[in-house]
């Protein structure tokens, strides 16, 4: 692999997939954010891109393996050879400036980028919280302790590409994959879309240590879930999906476990992912709780309504 310069680096690292799929005359016509695979003929799309989070990320779905990652990790496969010579595939690809992001999209999509989230870029990370309002908002908005938010999230300063000069400090929760599921008063987002999974003694690890699992939509409804019940360790296995559209990559993970209690949110997409969930691991496997906490819309807000009526609720 050659030495690069960061300023090429980052286009390398951040070169958007549907450029590569373009590249070497794959499909690129697509359902949402789902795409046909390169690796095979298929008649339902299978595979992801995640164009709200800039387009960078890839995970194939219908491959039956743990396969995903940035154009440099779909460039080894296709051209079964190292990550570094990918690397020097993707830059040259790069070097000649003819992929824009913009110009990959479909026709449809186009309209819409500029609602799409931007690729994020991490400035710095922090174990404590300083900043006195992230604490406030927690507390005071979603009901979350900060003894809470100090075990199981962190403070960063983040910026998106091409607003350098505009940088946001954020309440994040970690993920999978590496990356952050993040909010503020203000904004919310992914550095990268994946699910986080925690073990019984509250480490962010991804070996089943319990018999149950505990399913939440959103890291705001883990934290409420534990608020709740006065834990600083959940005693049982969690998985926050960060996003419904994690669910499937999830799957390998909840079917360790001989029970799931789903806490999703009570709309349209919460039942569809709950129904989905109950015909991949079956309804015995399955239980809803999200009638604890109706007619509100999630647990977090169930909390929050709570606590205005000066109560404490307990499951």
């Amino acid at each position: 692999m050659a030495s690069y310069p960061e300023s090429v680096k980052e286009r390398i690292f951040r070169f958007p997939v549907v450029g590569i799929l373009e590249h070497y005359g794959k499909r690129t016509d697509h359902i949402n954010e789902m795409y046909y695979s390169p690796f095979r003929e298929e008649a339902s799309p299978s595979f992801h891109i995640n164009i709200k989070a800039g387009g960078f990320y890839w995970y194939d779905f219908g491959s039956g393996a743990d396969r995903g990652g940035l154009a440099v990790d779909l460039v080894a496969l296709l051209e079964n050879c190292t990550r570094g010579k990918a690397v020097d595939i993707v830059a040259s690809i790069a070097g000649n400036g003819a992929y824009r992001y913009s110009s990959l999209q479909a026709p449809a999509q186009r309209a819409s980028c500029s609602r799409q989230t931007p690729a994020v870029i991490i400035d710095s990370e922090g174990d404590r919280f300083r900043m006195r309002r992230l604490i406030e908002y927690a507390e005071k908005q979603r009901g979350i302790p900060c003894r809470l938010m100090q075990r199981y999230c962190k403070e960063v300063q983040l910026h998106f590409m091409g607003r350098e000069n505009r940088r946001y400090i954020v309440i994040a929760f970690q993920n999978n994959a590496g990356g952050y599921s993040y909010r503020n008063t203000f904004i919310k987002g992914c550095s990268v879309s994946a699910h986080t999974t925690i073990d019984c003694s509250g480490r962010f690890n991804d070996v089943p240590t319990s018999d149950a699992v505990y399913v939440f939509e959103g890291f705001f409804d883990f934290l409420s879930w534990m608020a709740m019940n006065d834990k600083s360790r959940p005693g049982t296995d969690v998985c926050v999906l960060n996003s419904v559209n994690n669910l499937n990559r999830s799957l390998p993970y909840l079917q360790r476990h001989k029970k799931i209690n789903v806490f999703f949110d009570n709309d349209e997409a919460g039942r569809m992912a709950l129904k989905q969930l109950e015909e991949r691991l079956g309804k015995d496997a399955v239980q809803d709780m999200s009638s604890l906490y109706a007619p509100h819309k999630d647990l977090n807000e169930y909390l929050v309504s709570i606590r205005r009526k000066f109560l404490k609720p307990k499951f």
